[in-house]
């Protein structure tokens, strides 16, 4: 069985066996130990999230020869898909920062009053959802507003069945209202 020499360029191969370097090894390790507490924890002083530190810990590797690019761009597919990624995170990073200093959420408690009727909710969901969406994405839509949405349905101690409608409203507003620019 033959190996795919791409995917293993940093690394010497005799006999079909992969000798990786120690200096490998230990950064691979290292970088491994240092991203790990950030994907376990939420730290205050550097609110990354889980996300940000996974595609910081992949670029220490790739920063220090643990992963050649090479390889990187043969796991991923393609190199668009890398730009995809990105944008996906920096959407995570602004649904962070609103989620954060409760932009949303105050907007949230304006709309939603208690004891407000599960059509009003339905209808004040679908405008704010199709604006976010048409100002971010879809997908930012759906990450900032069904953490907020499901945590304030809890606290007003609403019917769990009107649920599943309203997340359905949810994601279906976010589509449509990624087309509305």
């Amino acid at each position: 069985m033959a190996l795919n020499t791409t995917l293993y360029s940093n690394y010497t191969t005799t006999n079909n066996v992969i000798t990786v370097q120690l200096y490998q090894i230990v950064l691979g390790c290292l970088t491994f130990f240092l991203v790990l507490p950030f994907v376990l924890f939420h730290f205050h002083r550097f609110p990354i999230g889980s996300t940000g530190a996974v595609l910081t810990g992949a670029m220490l590797m790739v920063i220090c020869t643990v992963l050649s690019q090479d390889t990187v761009y043969t796991i991923i597919g393609d190199k668009n898909n890398l730009k995809t990624i990105f944008l996906l995170w920096g959407m995570m990073m602004i649904s962070q920062y609103f989620e954060r200093e409760k932009l949303i959420d105050y907007l949230l408690n304006i709309l939603f009053r208690p004891g407000l009727h599960f059509i009003g909710c339905l209808f004040r969901l679908s405008i704010i959802d199709a604006c976010l969406s048409a100002l971010f994405t879809n997908d930012v839509a759906c990450v900032i507003l069904t953490p907020l949405i499901l945590t304030k349905w809890t606290e007003q101690k609403r019917d769990i069945h009107e649920l599943n409608t309203l997340l359905l409203c949810l994601a279906t507003m976010a589509n449509i209202g990624k087309r509305m620019l």
